[in-house]
């Protein structure tokens, strides 16, 4: 439940703190006294898109909430990998660049993360639900909510995503094969000239490596002998020169220790050279030319240059060319095999489809049963006894969506209208409001939200109906924090806290009011229809009920 809310420095609040109890909590204030201002701050803490404004351009604001969480909350909080126990304090700060920075019990967390925990510290309903009560589409999320259906939906869903690209996959085949039969010809001729090249198993740098050094044969050959001569022959002996100047050297190397070091050094040249010889030595005698061999080399590598031209490519690209052209002929070759496997994948993943679908619609009609009874018996409370609520759930197996196999609609029937009417025709906003009341009377029972929310959700209502509409509240306030936006005295006088919001100057004030404050405020509520005294001793009779 909320305990705190604390707005600094945004809209029309300078610095602002609202307690709020448990049960049932009431805000009223004139007309344009910052209700609405009141209302966006509380969307925006639980990660709504709403508008909201620094009062001082130059300074940070602030919308900090206090909530004291249930056993039920913290274990939903775990889910998402958040753990609190108790109290949990969610702070936004609004830099005057627009940049937002969010804390939870002062870590940082994303937008992302707010909305998610958002959704559990309290539910808001307003006008704007009446609007999305009266949308066809979100009826089946009321009833899957009802039903609680979350986890074989996501099933559901799982599989036609599965179903879907298996379909799309078999549409693909069939495409190619059409596409496929068209280059048959092409394909074959390809295949025919990589496979005569022996595409996989050519080494382009290993071809020209070998082509080059047999082409270059002699020369090749006449620079590692000369080189050979160099090292060791008897007129020009690198290895004879370097042990004679190791000798020179070695006779001062006790003497210095520099001479000492360079000594080691021409060890390994030493070393080196002779390795360089061996290695020269081998290489020339493995050295070979063959003319017809030479011949073959210069066409297969003239050959892969050719085809690689051909078809502008490089030598992986035509060995995976090679696998394509080879995948596609075989679809070609033997069609039915791959058609026939998609097929049956599509009709048991339709199978599975058709299981779920039909165990989602009969979970719906078991729990609209008891959702329209018991929004039927509510309806009656708030003086619309002759009216019902009538759920049409039409289930075609043919009729496959993200929702299952059912479409379904709220209706509404009544002593003056024979046949049921759609929600959505419903035009009386006093109606829509107590319809709204009385389902969210229902989904209380199966929300863990410790928070409802109700922003001036009786409009259109008065006298009998509102006094029924303030019982109900009072009623949900017993197992829920009931914070509600009102402008009727009815529904402010059954409030076990009333705040009072009230716009000076260019600032907005919040105030807790005190029982003669109460008084004053519901007699104001009231209105110019009674005389002052008239409508002080009214208040004072409400309030005493």
């Amino acid at each position: 439940m909320m305990k705190q809310l604390i707005i600094e420095n945004l809209s029309f609040f300078q610095d602002t703190q609202i307690e709020f109890k448990e049960g049932f909590n009431v805000i009223t204030g004139e007309t344009g006294a910052g209700k609405t201002l009141l209302v966006n701050t509380l969307l925006s803490l639980i990660g709504e898109k709403s508008e909201i404004f620094l009062k001082n351009e130059k300074k940070d604001g602030h919308i900090t909430g206090i909530f004291k969480i249930s056993d039920e909350i913290s274990e939903e909080l775990k889910s998402i990998d958040i753990y609190v126990e108790d109290e949990l304090i969610v702070r936004k700060v609004i830099k005057p660049s627009n940049r937002t920075t969010i804390y939870l019990n002062d870590n940082i967390i994303t937008q992302t993360t707010l909305k998610k925990i958002g959704s559990l510290l309290f539910d808001l309903h307003g006008q704007y639900d009446h609007q999305l009560l009266l949308k066809k589409e979100n009826h089946i999320k009321i009833i899957d909510r009802i039903s609680q259906n979350e986890e074989i939906l996501s099933e559901f869903l799982y599989r036609l995503k599965e179903y879907n690209a298996e379909v799309e996959k078999y549409e693909q085949l069939k495409k190619m094969l059409i596409d496929y039969s068209k280059e048959k010809d092409y394909l074959e001729f390809a295949l025919e000239e990589l496979e005569k090249m022996d595409i996989e198993n050519i080494d382009e740098t290993a071809i020209y490596e070998q082509l080059t050094e047999m082409e270059n044969f002699e020369n090749i050959k006449e620079v590692i002998d000369l080189s050979l001569n160099m090292i060791d022959s008897d007129d020009l002996n690198l290895n004879l020169l370097l042990n004679n100047l190791k000798k020179n050297l070695t006779k001062f190397s006790d003497k210095s220790s520099k001479i000492g070091k360079l000594c080691q050094n021409l060890d390994l040249i030493i070393e080196n050279l002779s390795d360089l010889y061996n290695e020269l030595y081998t290489y020339g005698n493995e050295l070979y030319y063959d003319p017809e061999q030479l011949e073959e080399l210069r066409n297969k590598y003239n050959k892969l240059q050719e085809v690689k031209k051909k078809y502008a490519m490089d030598l992986n690209m035509l060995k995976n060319f090679k696998k394509e052209i080879v995948s596609k002929l075989q679809l070609l070759n033997y069609p039915q095999d791959q058609l026939t496997e998609s097929e049956s994948i599509i009709m048991e993943l339709k199978m599975q489809l058709k299981d779920i679908g039909l165990k989602l619609h009969n979970r719906r009609e078991e729990s609209s049963k008891k959702f329209k009874e018991s929004v039927d018996s509510t309806l009656a409370l708030l003086n619309m006894k002759d009216t019902n609520l009538v759920i049409n759930i039409d289930y075609n197996p043919e009729n496959l969506n993200q929702n299952g196999y059912d479409d379904i609609e709220f209706f509404i029937i009544n002593r003056f209208k024979k046949e049921p009417q759609p929600l959505r025709k419903v035009v009386s906003g006093g109606e829509i409001s107590r319809i709204m009341l009385s389902i969210k009377d229902f989904l209380r029972k199966n929300d863990p939200v410790m928070t409802m929310i109700f922003d001036e959700i009786d409009i259109g209502i008065s006298g009998d109906t509102a006094t029924a509409v303030a019982n109900l509240m009072k009623n949900i306030s017993k197992y829920k924090q009931v914070i509600t936006i009102t402008h009727l005295p009815q529904i402010a006088a059954k409030a076990q806290n009333h705040i009072l919001v009230k716009k000076e100057a260019k600032s907005i004030t919040v105030k807790e009011l005190d029982s003669d404050e109460r008084v004053k405020e519901i007699a104001r509520l009231l209105g110019s229809g009674e005389s002052y005294e008239t409508a002080l001793k009214h208040a004072k009779a409400l309030l005493q009920k």
